[in-house]
């Protein structure tokens, strides 16, 4: 019966969080501080993130594949990632702008010249994010996709979809 519930709430969040984004789209500012009232620029890609599900999560997750990574668990989910060493973001720096757990935005940079891998990125955003004060700590921060902009100026926008 718990299985049942929690996949119940796994499929009502996957399908309510990509259409709550529709209704709302929320642009951000190409400056660090977000600002919530401009045109993020031009969309060039969405990066997904999806991880092997094992043991208990295959009941939950029919086709064995959870669509999302938990950054507050990351280092657990990186080596279930698929695809992570794919290059997902060929760019050296990247401005991140995210509603969840608060309404922020930080710049990271890539440690290899050839920008960022989907595992590497993982690994930035995690860094970062579970430094921000939450209202509750034991909060899930699930990222299941990624939004990258460019501006008019060249700037490399990512808009994170976060649920909790």
């Amino acid at each position: 019966m718990k299985t049942m519930m929690i996949a119940g709430l796994a499929l009502a969040l996957m399908n309510s969080v990509p259409a709550m984004a529709q209704h709302k789209k929320i642009a951000m500012s190409a400056q660090p501080s977000v600002s919530l009232a401009t045109d993020p620029g031009d969309l060039v890609t969405t990066i997904e993130f999806q991880v092997k599900a094992e043991g208990e999560e295959v009941k939950v997750f029919s086709k064995g594949i959870i669509p999302w990574v938990n950054l507050q668990k990351a280092d657990n989910d990186l080596k279930k990632m698929l695809n992570g060493a794919e290059i997902v973001l060929p760019y050296g720096k990247v401005t991140v702008m995210t509603t969840l757990p608060q309404s922020t935005s930080f710049v990271i940079k890539s440690a290899g010249e050839g920008g960022f891998s989907r595992s590497a990125l993982i690994r930035a955003l995690s860094d970062k994010m579970t430094r921000l004060p939450m209202a509750r700590p034991e909060t899930p921060l699930n990222l299941s996709t990624a939004d990258v902009y460019e501006t008019e100026s060249g700037q490399i926008l990512l808009k994170l979809d976060v649920a909790s």
